[in-house]
């Protein structure tokens, strides 16, 4: 069931539009266990007069910069009330629009195989060989992590990291052969996103094809995250990765795909740390997921509303 941002999230951007001060309240900070990722939420009172001022001279209209950073900070006030530390980053596909909430540093896990098998159709010429092609379907339709090995091996870690230079992913590093432990933001896992399934894709239209019917197939047991915010969730693109934390009795959970809502199509990003286990960290995710497009979809709405009345 879609919980949606609340009738605050509605409140702020009418207030914000209209040049009113907004003011979100702080949310209870949980007691971080030890050895979890830092979130940096938006705590601070917004005022939207400031707003538009920095907004003035911008190429964006004022009233739309205030709109975006009053519904970035009522969803960065929603996920801190999810309890441990959740990120996310999503964009809505056919505007561009961009939202980000929370800085959460996390180990990438098993979403790190996106950026391994991208690198690997990069650096061919042509279609991959059939073998290459099992091993990618193993590594991301069942999250095999040999198969992810036998890649990393034939694409090279120095050609992963070029590649997340490339796409501006600069959070995040292989720095050793355990791919899983490397670190990453939801704001990289957009970046990848973009890259690879957005308009933008550096993929050629075959490879594209390839990878997108890899997320798309990927086994029951491992869809989870994102496709929670899909109207129909098996049509949804993702890749979860999980992993406890080596140093705490805690867990990393992360998803990231694409999903379609209410003919919309939306690229998502959610990163989660200090999670009990596997179950909660889903739980987390998924209902941050929702938040993340329904934010996203209101911003959309609001403009398409602006843009009817000034005709």
């Amino acid at each position: 069931m879609r919980t949606g941002l609340t009738s605050v999230a509605v409140a702020v951007v009418l207030a914000a539009v209209a040049g009113a001060p907004v003011t979100i309240a702080p949310p209870v900070t949980p007691v971080e266990p030890p050895g979890t990722a830092t979130t940096v939420a938006a705590s601070a009172p917004l005022d939207a007069a400031s707003v538009l001022a920095d907004a003035v001279g911008g190429l964006r209209d004022p009233a739309d910069e205030a709109a975006d950073l009053a519904v970035g900070a009522v969803l960065e006030h929603e996920l801190a009330g999810l309890g441990a530390d959740v990120s996310v980053a999503v964009m809505d596909v056919e505007s561009g629009a961009e939202l980000v909430a929370g800085r959460t540093v996390v180990e990438a896990a098993s979403t790190v195989k996106v950026d391994i098998v991208a690198t690997l159709l990069l650096g061919q010429d042509g279609r991959p060989p059939r073998q290459q092609r099992a091993l990618a379907r193993e590594a991301i339709e069942v999250s095999g992590n040999e198969a992810t090995d036998a890649l990393l091996a034939l694409a090279g870690r120095d050609d992963v990291n070029a590649f997340l230079s490339r796409v501006g992913a600069v959070d995040t590093r292989l720095e050793t052969s355990e791919w899983g432990r490397a670190e990453t933001t939801a704001t990289d896992r957009l970046r990848v996103l973009q890259a690879t399934l957005g308009p933008d894709s550096l993929l050629d239209e075959q490879d594209q094809r390839m990878l997108r019917r890899l997320m798309r197939d990927v086994t029951e047991e491992q869809r989870i995250g994102v496709d929670a915010a899909a109207d129909d969730p098996a049509s949804a693109l993702l890749k979860a990765g999980y992993l406890p934390d080596a140093d705490s009795d805690r867990w990393y959970v992360s998803s990231m795909g694409e999903v379609v809502r209410d003919g919309r199509t939306y690229l998502v990003a959610v990163v989660s740390a200090g999670n009990e286990g596997l179950e909660d960290g889903t739980d987390r995710i998924e209902k941050a997921a929702v938040l993340a497009v329904d934010a996203v979809a209101s911003l959309a709405a609001t403009g398409e509303r602006s843009e009817g009345g000034s005709g």
